[in-house]
């Protein structure tokens, strides 16, 4: 099982629109209609599987930098990992101080929990 909510909603989508695919001849008079559904929930799917994939990634900070101020977890050559952002060429602690330890790699912050209505 997927633990995103969201893809889990999607695959919910995807089979209730088989569903009517397969369903009453009336409701298969639509199945082109339908298919197009599907493949926007696919591509919806397929998107946010990506998206969730690249927020688990750490970039080697030689090769690759964040945007300016785009606040991120940082690995530091010490072994220790931080949040900062990179300012032009200097890397700085959330706080806004200067990074004494150099800063090896870097990946996007994890998106906060969604919320579910009660």
């Amino acid at each position: 099982m997927n633990p995103n909510p969201i893809i889990e909603r999607l695959a919910d989508l995807r089979r209730f629109l088989v569903r009517q695919i397969n369903g009453s001849p009336e409701t298969r008079s639509r199945d082109q209609s339908v298919t197009a559904h599907i493949s926007a929930v696919d591509a919806a799917s397929t998107f946010i599987e990506l998206d969730d994939l690249s927020k688990t990634i750490w970039f080697d900070a030689a090769v690759q930098l964040p945007d300016d101020e785009t606040t991120v977890l940082i690995s530091l050559d010490d072994g220790e990992v931080w949040t900062g952002y990179v300012d032009g060429d200097q890397w700085l602690y959330v706080s806004g101080d200067p990074m004494a330890a150099k800063v090896t790699h870097w990946q996007h912050l994890p998106c906060p929990p969604l919320r579910v209505a009660a």
